[in-house]
Order: C-alpha cells, then structure tokens, then sequence
C-alpha cells in the first residue's frame, strides 16, 4: 500500500531571496574633489549602479510562463541523513535560476520525497510523476536509485543519482549519476595505502551496493600488488561490534566504509577497542563537521577538492550555505547544487523536455560546478568527481 504519499512528498517553493548589496561612496567634508573628472564620472556611475538596481528588482517580478518541477528522492533512513544537506543546496540553485528568470522563463519548483523501509520506492516515484510530471528525479543512495531506475527507463524519465556504486548507469538509458564513485574511492586509499607503506589490511564495510563494490575493488588493487586483505561486514548487533574489530586487530591498517552515519560507528569501534594500527575512511568522513571529533585525529581519509581553500568558487558558495543554514558546507551538498546548474546550462535556450535533457546530457558538455571542472565525452552516463588521500591532524584537513 501507498499510504505514506500525503506525508512522503512536500512541494518546496523558492524564496526569491536577495543576496547583493550595493553601496557608494563619495567626498566627505566641504571640500571638492581634485580631479574635475571625478565629477563628470559621477553621473554615470550612478546611472550605472541605478540600472544595476532596476535588473535586481525586475529580476523578482519576472513574468514566468508556468511551472518546471524537480523532483527529489532521498532515503528516509537516518544512517543517510547527511543527504538532507543535498535538498537544501538544490533549494539554493533554484532560488539563484528563480531570481533571472528560471529554466527558459519556466519557473522552478522543488518536489521531494523521503521513502522509508515501509515505502514502495518504485511507486513514490510514479505517483510523484503522475501528480508533478517533473523534469527529471535527483535520487540519492545506491539502493533508492536502484529501485527506481527500471520504472525511469519504461517512462522515459531522466535521472540522475547521488550515488556511487558500480554499474549504476549500465543498461539504463534514462539513468545518469553525479558523484565519486567506488572506483575512485578504491584507487585513493589504494594511494594512502602505499604512501604509509601498509602491507596488511583489514577492511569494515556494509552490506549494500556501495560498501561491497568499494570494499571488492580495493581488495583486488591491493591484493594484486602481494597485500594481505582480511575483511568483515559491519553488524548492526551492538554485541559484535567488538569482536569484528578484534578480528582484524593484526592488521597494519584498517579500512572503513559505508553511509556516513555508519562509518562514524565504524570508527569508533575501531578506536574504543583500543586499535593501534593505521585508520583509513572514506570519503564520507571527510566533511568539515568531522574534522574536529577526537576518532578522526590522525586518520587518513579520501578527499574532494571542494575543501582545499584555494578553491576560489567553493568557498565563495560555502559562505551563502554556511549563512543560510548555519552548517559548513559538504561535498554533498554541493553535489545537489551543481546538479541543478548542469541541468540549466545544458538545456538553456533550447526545449525544455525530458527527451532533450536526455540528449543533452549524452551529447558531451564541459561543465564547472563547485565540486571542479568537468569534462563530459558523448555517451557517458556517469559524471564523476575525483577524490585524493587526506588525514585530518589538530582538526584540520590536510591533504597529501
């Protein structure tokens, strides 16, 4: 039965909230300037700033010819909670396209949905097509992209995953993704491995698509170089958490993966059984949040880019979010942000129709978003951002 919908889905509006502020600056005193030019130039630079202003107010009373709706799938379950960081940076793409006149004069509006375990997700993503008939579906979590994708290729309706799992897109015409993915997280820790010079290694990892599809890539690149690999499910029995570790405790290092919320108990397991060895995460840890927890001081983590400071663009867009919602900002948030504006700048003045965004999306683009630059050839699916070895020391983030 569907009887979660009612609750399950919420329109969220834009806010067509300003964010630029001008001001001026002239002589002060009884004197007069200097310059004479200075006085000729005055003019104009106040009917420059004047027509400046007029845009920004016109820009709020933009005449839209109807409705373009997004669509938003994040998992109900706590353990990936740390997606709600994805809806609001979306909500921050929309109010900035609102603001000069949407998607093709369309204006944009955001529909989400959180399944939970008693939730069909197939079916929350029908009904939600038939009732808003949105664009496209930004779905997050490997196993919600999973269930959705078939009822996406049989109603020809785009899609583009938060999630990084193996084999995601294969198959699946209507099915993008933009994210890391397990192959990248494999082949960084691959690099801190042998920077650190480990030479056995035990590995915890979840049950789902994502931790077993990082957790066999790894264990293949490290075996093939002679490494030792010993490796263990994480369960969610309380009692066993010790015991797992304790497995693995004769490990030169240990490796951790899986949701976020997850790989944070992972590591505390980790630390509470007294391990001495080399820790190793993944990219779920990396957030800005956790650089300051006593369990990540001298653990060595998979990175994006988005965090270093020299990352002019991120940290002008991680000031608007840290201002808003009161949190640093996260590489999945950011994620949802650039989702947004990829869609925009591919399909901007041209049709806005599924069929076209699908065709624009397999057509090749390069696009700079806050998580980096990205080269799209024709035909991929997957549009994936790198991460690089990091470890956190006096609660920072340093990379390697």
């Amino acid at each position: 039965s569907y009887s979660a919908l009612s609750q399950g889905i919420s329109s969220l509006k834009a806010s067509p909230l300003g964010d630029t502020q001008m001001n001026s600056s002239g002589p002060t005193g009884d004197t007069l300037p200097r310059n004479p030019g200075r006085t000729r130039l005055l003019p104009l630079l106040v009917g420059a700033m004047l027509l400046v202003a007029s845009i920004a107010v016109l820009a709020y009373f933009v005449d839209f010819e109807d409705t373009l709706n997004i669509a938003i799938m994040m998992p109900g379950d706590t353990k990936f909670s740390h997606l709600n960081e994805t809806v609001g940076a979306m909500n921050m793409a929309v109010d900035d396209l609102n603001k000069w006149g949407g998607i093709n004069n369309q204006r944009i509006e955001i529909v989400s949905a959180s399944p939970t375990d008693d939730d069909d997700p197939e079916e929350m993503f029908r009904e939600i097509d038939k009732k808003y008939h949105p664009l496209f579906f930004v779905v997050g979590s490997c196993d919600l992209l999973a269930a959705v994708s078939p009822a996406a290729d049989e109603l020809g309706i785009p899609v583009i995953g938060i999630s990084s799992a193996p084999g995601m897109t294969e198959g699946r015409p209507w099915v993008f993704r933009y994210y890391t993915s397990a192959a990248m997280e494999a082949s960084s820790a691959m690099e801190i491995i042998q920077t650190i010079g480990v030479n056995s290694l035990g590995m915890i990892y979840t049950d789902d698509r994502h931790g077993c599809g990082v957790t066999a890539l790894l264990e293949e690149s490290f075996s093939a170089i002679g490494g030792e690999v010993e490796s263990e499910v994480w369960s969610f029995n309380t009692g066993s958490q010790a015991g797992i570790v304790t497995n693995l405790s004769d490990n030169e290092a240990i490796y951790v993966v899986g949701p976020c919320a997850v790989a944070l108990s992972m590591l505390r397991a980790v630390m509470d059984n007294g391990y001495t060895g080399e820790v190793i995460a993944s990219s779920c840890l990396s957030t800005p949040l956790m650089w300051g927890l006593p369990e990540l001081e001298g653990v060595y983590l998979s990175s994006p880019l988005l965090y270093k400071p020299e990352n002019i663009l991120a940290l002008s867009f991680s000031e608007k979010f840290e201002e808003r919602y009161g949190l640093p900002l996260t590489h999945h948030a950011a994620a949802g942000y650039d989702i947004v504006k990829l869609v925009y700048g591919v399909i901007h003045g041209s049709e806005s129709s599924r069929e076209n965004l699908k065709h624009q999306l397999e057509s090749g683009f390069v696009f700079t978003g806050v998580l980096g630059n990205l080269v799209a050839p024709p035909g991929t699916h997957d549009f994936i951002f790198p991460v690089f070895p990091s470890y956190v020391s006096g609660g920072e983030l340093w990379y390697l």
